[in-house]
């Protein structure tokens, strides 16, 4: 990957608001993705726009979870579509067997819970 980023976790905010600025959108959240960690729970949002629920497939292995959206073209106003990406969890803090992942909308919501009792 560029720059020696291994994760699109580990990236500042502030390179994707200037990766990722949109001409249209005057406010609200301009990255692609978005994380909250809580006291039960990580939470991740990855929009995929124009992927639907059987073209996704997420994954856990070596203490990463991977996500990877792909739409076939569908002519000449909807091209093909593919979206890939990762973030680092720990595995002795989350219950990986119980990963949720639901698409709907184009928007990848993703809640892990965490361990009793792991910081």
């Amino acid at each position: 990957m560029c720059f020696g980023i291994h994760s699109i976790s580990e990236v500042s905010p502030k390179f994707w608001e200037v990766l990722y600025w949109h001409p249209f959108q005057d406010e609200g959240n301009q990255l692609p993705y978005d994380v909250k960690v809580e006291d039960d729970c990580w939470y991740g949002r990855v929009d995929m726009p124009g992927i639907g629920s059987k073209g996704v497939r997420v994954w856990f292995e070596n203490n990463t979870l991977h996500f990877k959206g792909e739409e076939k073209d569908k002519g000449p106003f909807h091209g093909a579509r593919n979206y890939s990406g990762k973030f680092n969890i720990p595995a002795s803090e989350y219950q990986i067997d119980k990963i949720s992942a639901v698409m709907n909308d184009g928007v990848l919501n993703i809640v892990i819970p965490k361990i009793d009792g792991a910081l």
